[in-house]
């Protein structure tokens, strides 16, 4: 069971790591994509299914690459990655503390 929450929870930072990193990229316009990338959020739930807002949320909207905050220099993107590596860490950390 503490492989299985290993690999579990590695895979889970893994998957969060990428997709900070890819956002970092388009934030810092290394990475080509349009300027808008979805429709606003309210447009989506007035005019379409609930089903198909869904899917549309998860694939974008507004402007990508705008940065819209920022802590100590740093954008959400850039935290999240911070946070990723660090739950990889701590977790692979407490399992190699627990193994015996």
């Amino acid at each position: 069971m503490r492989r299985l929450s290993l690999v579990v929870l590695s895979i889970t930072s893994i998957i969060g790591m990428v997709f900070s990193f890819k956002h970092i990229l388009i934030q810092s316009k290394a990475v080509d994509v349009p300027n808008e990338c979805g429709v606003d959020l309210n447009y989506m739930f007035e005019n379409f299914p609930f089903s198909k807002a869904l899917n549309l949320l998860f694939k974008g909207t507004g402007d990508c690459s705008h940065i819209d905050w920022s802590l100590l220099g740093l954008t959400i993107p850039q935290w999240a990655l911070i946070g990723f590596i660090s739950f990889l860490v701590y977790t692979v950390l407490i399992f190699r503390m627990n193994v015996k």
